[in-house]
């Protein structure tokens, strides 16, 4: 039996980014390359266990040493003692050398192997190639605080693009549950104006839609709360923040930390004259959005009186809401095209007292002012959720506390893992990357949505 201390050392190891197949820089442009590992999920996969949840059909991706292990669905909460599932060979994806390498681009580099990383194949191999996500350039400040990279003392940005690319899903209800115990555990509506449907009919699994005539001050409300759906202690039917939970790290145990930065992407359908009103709650901040319909236009507007318009003339009645909090900044979409950015979320952020409005228990209210109005589907994913090095004690628990500041000399830079708990990264290095082991950038197939 082993230790708990080792235990966790040889997980650590095992789901490490490995050997990357022919990625010599001069080889060719694009050389072909094969991960092994799991310190880039999602983005990145070795060898895997993709299984299936019996009862909403939700897909995840698990350490193939916890292929015979049963699981709980991190989208609708049911057990999977034996879960539907098939065995994924690694990934195959392509190093450009001569690609110009921006931040937040997956790179390829090789390294002097050190004693945290695998063994070599044959025993007697001296470099170590691997796969992280590049953060930071040569002469800037590095510092982790809240969850996010720090240059210079200012947050890192991501783009509205970047963060599609980097995002965690964490909740999507076009994944029905058969089950009806669980098919609406997440939806609260009052007996008025709302109605949440339970089949299964298209275009989309869950539809809620409001009553023509009920309007929002007399309480026509659907809330969605959010579920810890994965293996715990307490009651799961309680509403629970975001954390930074991996189904993929399943033999780790590590303590969770609260994520506040959010994305939420909603499929609404929307009559030609309609008001809607949403109530956001990451946990740490609460904003309100107003979206209204008029003609061939969707309007969206703050309270703090920020306001984005976009022509719908080519759209049909449906309209696809995002907005994110990632960052600490506000981003909000309609249709793929941003309609509101403001860099400084809490200049955005509602004051509810000012405003005499309640504060909602719940990550997510709408409510009809206006109009009919279907919600066709609810998606929600987290941003990574960055910390110092993982400090394991017998119980294999990380350390979340903020990883002090370093300075890069001019051709060092700075690596990490999406897969925070597990990536060994820059965070570990003996000593600092250098740009000039950086052997390019990496393309690759993505999956999901």
């Amino acid at each position: 039996m082993q230790s708990p201390v080792t235990q966790s050392m040889l997980i650590l190891v095992s789901v490490f980014i490995a050997a990357l197949a022919g990625c010599s820089k001069t080889d060719s442009d694009l050389s072909p390359a094969v991960i092994s590992g799991g310190s880039m999920e999602p983005a990145l996969h070795g060898e895997c266990v993709r299984s299936i949840c019996s009862d909403c059909g939700f897909p995840v991706f698990r350490e193939l040493e916890a292929a015979q292990r049963s699981y709980v669905c991190p989208n609708c909460g049911r057990s999977q003692d034996a879960p539907s599932q098939s065995q994924l060979s690694a990934q195959q994806v392509q190093i450009d050398a001569t690609a110009e390498i921006h931040r937040w681009h997956i790179v390829a580099f090789e390294r002097q192997r050190g004693s945290q990383d695998p063994p070599s194949t044959n025993g007697n191999e001296v470099s170590y190639k691997g796969v992280k996500r590049i953060v930071g350039f040569g002469d800037e400040s590095i510092s982790i605080r809240e969850g996010d990279v720090f240059i210079n003392g200012a947050r890192l940005q991501k783009s509205l693009e970047q963060q599609k690319e980097m995002r965690i899903l964490v909740y999507d209800s076009t994944f029905v549950p058969a089950d009806d115990r669980l098919r609406h555990r997440n939806f609260r509506s009052n007996s008025r104006g709302w109605s949440v449907a339970g089949d299964k009919r298209p275009p989309a699994t869950l539809i809620a839609e409001t009553i023509p005539g009920i309007e929002s001050d007399e309480g026509a409300e659907l809330e969605y709360f959010h579920r810890r759906n994965f293996q715990h202690t307490g009651n799961a039917d309680e509403a629970y923040p975001v954390e930074d939970f991996y189904i993929f790290n399943q033999l780790s145990s590590l303590r969770l930390n609260d994520v506040h930065d959010l994305y939420f992407e909603l499929e609404l359908r929307l009559g030609a004259e309609t008001q809607v009103q949403l109530q956001i709650n990451t946990g740490q901040r609460r904003l309100g959005l107003d979206l209204s319909r008029e003609e061939n236009f969707a309007s969206v507007s703050t309270l703090r009186g920020e306001t984005g318009r976009v022509d719908l003339s080519d759209a049909d009645d449906v309209l696809v809401l995002e907005f994110s909090t990632i960052d600490a900044q506000l981003i909000v979409a309609v249709n793929g095209m941003i309609v509101l950015q403001n860099p400084d979320l809490d200049s955005a952020v509602d004051e509810y007292e000012t405003n005499e409005r309640e504060i909602p228990d719940a990550m997510l209210a709408l409510s009809a002012g206006k109009g009919a109005v279907e919600l066709n589907s609810l998606r929600i994913w987290r941003d990574v959720y960055y910390f110092d090095r993982v400090a394991r004690g017998p119980t294999g628990q990380g350390s979340s506390a903020p990883v002090s500041e370093i300075q890069l000399e001019a051709d060092e830079v700075y690596l990490l893992g999406d897969n925070v708990p597990v990536s060994i990264d820059s965070r570990h290095f003996a000593s600092p990357l250098k740009r000039k082991q950086i052997l390019g950038v990496v393309e690759w197939e993505k999956r999901g949505p």
